[in-house]
């Protein structure tokens, strides 16, 4: 199973590798972008939320930036202390991924790999928004952004494609939890 793993995601980083070599120019500073846009301290789509529920006094606002943070956390701060992955670029077996993430454009990241927090941050974002809105066919929008998101980070070479799967799993399940959170708290009040 874990040769399997590793196949896959060296198959992964090969593919955005070969997408940098052709294509660097105008997918470094992609990726660049997201990187910055998922951060924790900078994470656009929370800041976005949680001033639109300033502003707009909707619940639905509070639940997506509550969805957010909790799928941020759990992996962050919970999975990502026990499992302590290396990062690829910093993985000493297959020196080949240091060169892939210098043509990618060295995005500088510290701490463990395992698992993505800006993979299971977005799709937090993701299920949360679409389980909540009421137009569907505009909220879908939000699983493009997490996918864009979790390919990016692969892209970089920041992640193994493994960490950005869990990742984006951990996402779903956190922020759909915290919607039914939100509904059960609602049943009980009324």
């Amino acid at each position: 199973m874990i040769n399997l793993i590793r196949t896959f995601d060296y198959s992964v980083l090969s593919f955005f590798h070969n997408l940098a070599l052709n294509y660097g120019t105008i997918l470094n500073p992609i990726a660049k972008t997201f990187h910055y846009v998922g951060k924790p301290l900078t994470c656009v789509p929370a800041i976005v939320c949680i001033l639109l529920f300033i502003f707009t006094k909707r619940k639905r606002w509070l639940i997506v930036f509550v969805a957010i943070c909790c799928s941020s956390a759990v992996s962050i701060l919970i999975i990502k202390q026990f499992v302590g992955r290396v990062r690829p670029f910093n993985q000493e077996v297959i020196s080949e991924y240091k060169e892939w993430w210098q043509a990618a454009g060295a995005i500088k990241e510290t701490g463990k790999s395992f698992p993505s927090g800006h993979s299971a941050s977005s799709m937090g974002f993701a299920i949360s928004l679409f389980i909540t809105s009421k137009r569907k066919n505009i909220a879908w929008l939000g699983f493009v952004y997490a996918l864009l998101m979790a390919a990016s980070r692969c892209y970089a070479v920041v992640h193994y494609p493994s960490d950005v799967l869990v990742g984006m799993i951990i996402g779903l399940i956190v922020g759909y939890l915290i919607v039914k959170l939100f509904e059960r708290y609602d049943k009980a009040t009324e």
